[in-house]
């Protein structure tokens, strides 16, 4: 009889942002978020910074998605993988639920 399937982990959002997120761009995870607004105050950054800032944030977002995307294809893979072998599993039971039926059924029917 199979083994019984391991479901898959589905993270949480905010865990698999900031996973995904760090290596990309480390100012752009939740925690640096939360306190931008007293590192970038514009009395004190140039338009320009301003503006490769956005550029550059603009390039992490997109690096993101791709990551995020391969990642929640992963996810799906496992989800499926974990469907496929509970199915096998039910299957089984059941495969062995009517063997069971069958013999009884049998038995009762043997005069001997």
């Amino acid at each position: 009889m199979p083994s019984d399937p391991t479901p898959p982990v589905i993270p949480d959002p905010k865990d698999l942002y900031n996973k995904l997120m760090q290596p990309i761009n480390p100012e752009l995870t939740t925690e640096a978020l939360d306190h931008a607004n007293e590192k970038y105050n514009s009395t004190t950054e140039a338009p320009e910074q301003t503006a490769t800032r956005a550029e550059k944030s603009e390039q992490s977002f997109a690096q993101f998605h791709t990551g995020a995307a391969q990642e929640l294809t992963r996810i799906g893979h496992q989800a499926s993988a974990y469907m496929r072998g509970a199915q096998a599993r039910q299957e089984e039971q059941s495969k062995g639920a009517d063997e069971a039926t069958i013999i009884s059924i049998e038995s009762s029917m043997n005069f001997s």
